[in-house]
Order: structure tokens, then C-alpha cells, then sequence
């Protein structure tokens, strides 16, 4: 899947990131230490392979503002995937973002890309969120190797959750009420108050998404989830990020999974029955 690029961003190939001038990666002060991006992405590919179980299948790079800023995506395939390609044709990725102008840190994210109809939607927090400050680049390839030990932790849950999504039947009057509290979480819970999945003008179009979009015809919660990620694929990478994660907490709430969701001591996930 490609990445959604806008504000002046441009896809890159692998070849253009890596030769990106050491001009571009200049220190703003006496801590701040930018690295080359190359230097993340082979960062990410050698963790990976430290880690094992884990295969990436394909790449896709942007760059904005005169390279920046920089964000990836990694295909891949692991043990635990199988299930999501078979029932829900979803395909997990590794996101990845970086900049050199102190506007975001490196970041580390997991995302689900449906085939159907090519939504993204990220399924966590950004595990690892690190500014580019003095020994970030020897402090990276530990943050890297946690990072991805718990998302392959956090992904044996995926399939369950969108199990339970497919499961939770929605009418209409249930799929009215969660566009509405879409547009401000705060109306399911105060500490969300201000956060939203999509904006006012994109009500209509998930509505009809899920009276007509052929794709999504089954009343159930997984439909509506997608009807909105139809809305939410066409925006920034950074911004996606984070309205898919407020949409996966939506429904969570709605359909009661984090209710049935328990994490032993070993923090190995289970399903309680």
C-alpha cells in the first residue's frame, strides 16, 4: 500500500532517502543530534532480524518539507498473521516517521491495511517515541528491539478484536450515534474530551459508506469501522495515526472489548471467554 502524502510531501524511493546531503541532518543545538533516516529504516530491518518471526514483504517511503521530515511503511508477515489475511484480508505494517527540526521524534507504530478497499488504521500507540537528542543512536536499536517484541505481543490480540468487532451487531440507530460521538470522544468519556476520528464534513460520506458501500453490507461493528477508515485514509500519515487510534478506542468502548481483554503477568495476551 502506498503512503497518503500531502503538505508537499512526495513519495521516495529507498535509493532517495539514503542519499539525502549530511547537510540535512544538522544539529539546531547542543543536544539535538538528527541522524540520517537510512540509518532508522537499516535500524529497523536489523531488529527485525535480531527478532526473528518477522518478514517484510514490501516498502514504501515520503519525504516533506526539502527531506526533513520522513515517513515509512513496512509490510510484513509474521506467525501470528495468518488469521487477519484469511478472514479479514488485513496485512500488518510497521510505521515510521522521523524528522531533523525538533517537530516530531522518532516514532515507531503498528498498522493494519485492509485489501479491500486499502484503509489504514492504526492499532496502538506509537511504542517508541524517542527525540533526537545526544545517543539516540545508541539508545536505538534497544527501543527498536522492545518496540517490536511488544507489538508482535500486541498483534496475537488484533484478530480477536476485530473477531468481537464482527461479532457486535450495529442498526442503524447504533451507527447514527457512534458518528455523532465520533466528531468529540468526550461524549463517551471526559478525559477524551477534543479528540475525534473525523471531522463535521465527513458525517455524510461515512453514513453513506455504510448504507451503500458495497464492501461493508453486514450490520456489524467491523462494517462501521471500516465505513470510517474509508474517511480517514486520504489524510496525513501523522494525522491518520492518530484518528485511527482514537477509532479503534471508539469501538472498543462500544463493543465492550477492552472489558473482555486481560493481560497476564507475562504480559502474554489473552481473550477471557
Amino acid at each position: 500500500m502506498s503512503l497518503m502524502l500531502h503538505c508537499g510531501a512526495e513519495p521516495a524511493s529507498r535509493e532517495v532517502v539514503a542519499a539525502l546531503p549530511k547537510s540535512n541532518f544538522k544539529s539546531l543545538g547542543s543536544r539535538h543530534n538528527p541522524f540520517p533516516f537510512i540509518d532508522y529504516i537499516e535500524s529497523v530491518e536489523k531488529s527485525i532480524d535480531r527478532l526473528g518471526g518477522i518478514k517484510i514483504t514490501g516498502e514504501d517511503y515520503g519525504l516533506s518539507h526539502d527531506g526533513s521530515r520522513f515517513f515509512g511503511l513496512l509490510d510484513i508477515e509474521t506467525d501470528f498473521s495468518d488469521g487477519l489475511m484469511e478472514k479479514y484480508q488485513m496485512q500488518k505494517q510497521i510505521g515510521m516517521r522521523s524528522s531533523t527540526q525538533k517537530i516530531f521524534s522518532a516514532g515507531l507504530a503498528f498498522s493494519t491495511v485492509c485489501f479491500i478497499c486499502d484503509n489504514l488504521a492504526f492499532s496502538g500507540d506509537i511504542t517508541l517515541s524517542r527525540k533526537h537528542t545526544t545517543n539516540i543512536m545508541s539508545d536505538l536499536p534497544e527501543l527498536i528491539d522492545d518496540s517490536l517484541y511488544k507489538l508482535t505481543k500486541d498483534m496475537r490480540l488484533i484478530e480477536g478484536r476485530y473477531d468481537l468487532y464482527s461479532e457486535k451487531s450495529v442498526t442503524d440507530k447504533q451507527a447514527h450515534d457512534l458518528v455523532c460521538k465520533s466528531l468529540d470522544l468526550g461524549r463517551v468519556h471526559s478525559d477524551k474530551k477534543g479528540q475525534y476520528v473525523v471531522a463535521s464534513n465527513k458525517v455524510a460520506e461515512v453514513l453513506k459508506h455504510w448504507y451503500e458501500n458495497p464492501n461493508w453490507k453486514k450490520r456489524n461493528a467491523f462494517s462501521l469501522f471500516n465505513c470510517f477508515t474509508e474517511e480517514t485514509k486520504d489524510i496525513q500519515f501523522q494525522d491518520q495515526s492518530k484518528r485511527t487510534r482514537n477509532l479503534h478506542w471508539l469501538f472498543d468502548e462500544f463493543t465492550g472489548f477492552n472489558n473482555v481483554l486481560a493481560i497476564n503477568a507475562d504480559k502474554e495476551p489473552v481473550i477471557i471467554n
